[in-house]
């Protein structure tokens, strides 16, 4: 799966105001990627798709919604285009825009 030149440029448009622990829905995931959800669910089937998260571990649903943790999507993506960004870094860095002198 590739990623699509102008997502970093949305990831930084929301990281500021979003929180990494944030979870997005499948179709947003796949907004972000520009590709349909069911192409996301198809390339998560050969696990070449950002981690997800299962619905039970966010709130009681039925069938089998998938959900994504915004750190997640992010880290796997910037490895995408061969940098790092953990989940760590980005909560300090969310962390530090609010909190200036809150540090790990």
């Amino acid at each position: 799966l590739e990623v699509p030149i102008h997502f970093q440029e949305q990831v930084c448009q929301i990281s500021a105001s979003i929180p990494p622990w944030w979870t997005l829905t499948s179709p947003q995931v796949a907004a972000l990627l520009t590709i349909t959800p069911e192409t996301l669910h198809i390339k998560r089937a050969q696990g070449v798709a950002p981690q997800a998260i299962s619905a039970g571990a966010i709130k009681p649903a039925q069938g089998q919604p998938v959900f994504f943790r915004l750190a997640h999507v992010r880290a796997w993506t910037v490895q995408k285009m061969g940098l790092s960004y953990s989940v760590t870094d980005q909560i300090t860095d969310f962390m530090m825009d609010f909190f200036p002198d809150w540090h790990i």
